[in-house]
């Protein structure tokens, strides 16, 4: 993703790594290049040939970037995730089994826990 500032620009794999520098963002594309100068960024699609993305205002609470006692963002993301998942999953189980509509339309099957 690419983060938009005033006189600069940032780049990192999500917001949570800019929110303190920028609130405005890029989502790159998938197979997008970017191409950052002092003051300016293009951006280039799969195929080589320049293209535009919308900007977007982040509203995430800095408080959710946070790092904590972590060194980096990534650190803090990888021990959180037994957390998420739990988090994730506490509402889509009852009664010992995995509720149906978290496996999409036409789920057959709905396996135990």
């Amino acid at each position: 993703m690419l983060g938009l500032g005033e006189a600069e620009h940032y780049f990192a794999s999500d917001i949570y790594a800019l929110l303190r520098l920028t609130r405005r963002f890029i989502y790159l594309a998938e197979g997008d290049v970017l191409e950052l100068r002092d003051a300016s960024a293009r951006i280039f699609d799969g195929g080589g040939v320049a293209v535009e993305r919308p900007v977007r205002v982040s509203v995430v609470n800095l408080d959710a970037a946070e790092r904590g006692t972590y060194r980096h963002q990534m650190l803090k993301e990888i021990f959180e995730q037994p957390q998420a998942v739990a988090d994730t999953l506490e509402s889509r189980v009852a009664d010992d089994r995995v509720s149906p509509n978290v496996f999409g339309v036409g789920a057959d099957t709905v396996p135990s826990c």
